[in-house]
């Protein structure tokens, strides 16, 4: 019809490079806000104080955008303040590597004493119930600054982008790529709850709430990645955001290019049409650049990992070890695009929908890659 072959001319002009007069206008200004630069005292006030004080603190470029290598600098930090960040991150993101590796030598070489202790206390952090907190007040009890300054921490926008998600209230983000941990996913968490002031929920694999010492990242506010999962959770009044490329796109990852392994997982699209839910296209610069990663050649590990639904590969960072590089990471957000409700779309229309997010996530990362230092870095969808 008219809506889906005008729908299809956008998103064919905007993968052509060709700018409508509402896109120059909306990428005319662009915006930066520096999570590390906020005083800690925000986590006090009233939510009402923390969205002024968010307005306040944002940057605005003039007309054009930021020249480039504008925000390529890193945020101050002490030398025991990032000791002990290298400390609490190694782990937390550790857990899982150390337990496989320990697991290992303890089952080739251990005695059925050893056996048992170490199991015993593997199922305890496996299994154990995490306590039901607060996303936001559980941030605000944690070193979520010293996060923020580890990492350099900035979100980013054009045009009116933020506020207009703000309005919406509900919405699903969609933020690639993975990277071995989606770091910039994870500090919207408490950003986007605690200093923005929105109700907010990151979603995430089954398997990482059983994942040892991993696991108590999600008390930052996340749930399930299922499908009915976030659709429950933007019912009940939340954003949610999530990492569209999954555990697949972790063998995707490159240091030299932002792959994203998105170009046929069109199951967003669909859960957006089924239940009319806004979707705000993102994208997480840094994410590919915390560490390293390995797997086999031959698609075993990869292969295994799709069908578990868990992650088998080995990665490092810092010294070797599982602690992520200092990198600087920053959340790009797009223009929220709107989503009517259609309870069986079809597959033209579910095609329409995933051509634009991708056209968006791409023109988002375009306009702002040179201003992040990152100018020299081309986004390819797999």
């Amino acid at each position: 019809d008219w809506t889906l072959w005008a729908d299809a001319f956008l998103n064919s002009s905007c993968a052509m490079g060709v700018a409508t007069n509402s896109s120059e206008k909306c990428h005319n200004v662009h915006s930066v806000v520096e999570f590390f630069s906020y005083p800690t005292e925000v986590l006090k006030l009233p939510v009402s104080e923390r969205k002024e004080l968010f307005r306040k603190m944002t940057k605005t470029s003039d007309p054009g955008g930021f020249a480039p290598d504008s925000f390529k600098a890193t945020a101050n930090m002490s030398y025991l303040e990032e000791a002990v960040m290298m400390v609490v991150m190694g782990t937390l993101i550790g857990g899982p590597l150390a337990a496989f590796f320990v697991g290992v030598y303890v089952l080739l070489f251990g005695s059925w004493t050893a056996n048992l202790i170490f199991f015993s206390v593997l199922g305890v952090l496996v299994l154990h119930p995490l306590p039901r907190v607060d996303g936001a007040a559980f941030a605000s009890k944690t070193a979520q600054f010293s996060m923020y300054r580890y990492f350099s921490y900035r979100l980013m926008w054009t045009g009116d982008s933020v506020e207009k998600a703000e309005a919406l209230g509900q919405w699903l983000g969609a933020a690639a790529p993975h990277g071995v941990l989606p770091m910039a996913n994870i500090l919207s968490m408490p950003a986007i709850n605690a200093i923005m002031g929105i109700p907010f929920m990151g979603a995430a694999a089954s398997a990482v709430f059983r994942a040892p010492l991993l696991r108590y990242l999600t008390l930052l506010g996340c749930i399930d990645v299922s499908g009915p999962a976030m659709a429950k959770a933007i019912k009940d009044g939340y954003a949610v955001g999530m990492n569209p490329d999954g555990i697949a796109g972790i063998f995707k990852c490159n240091h030299d290019k932002e792959v994203v392994f998105l170009k046929e997982r069109k199951g967003l699209a669909k859960l957006c049409l089924r239940h009319g839910i806004p979707l705000v296209p993102a994208y997480s610069v840094g994410n590919s650049e915390a560490f390293n990663l390995w797997f086999d050649p031959f698609g075993v590990m990869e292969g295994a990992s799709r069908q578990l639904q868990t992650s088998l590969f080995i990665y490092w960072g810092r010294l070797g070890l599982p602690i992520p590089r200092r990198v600087n990471v920053t959340l790009l957000i797009g223009q929220p695009i709107q989503v009517t409700k259609v309870e069986d779309p079809t597959q033209e229309q579910v095609d329409a929908l995933h051509e634009q997010l991708l056209c968006a996530m791409k023109e988002t990362f375009d306009t702002h890659k040179a201003a992040l230092g990152q100018g020299h870095k081309e986004m390819v969808f797999v």
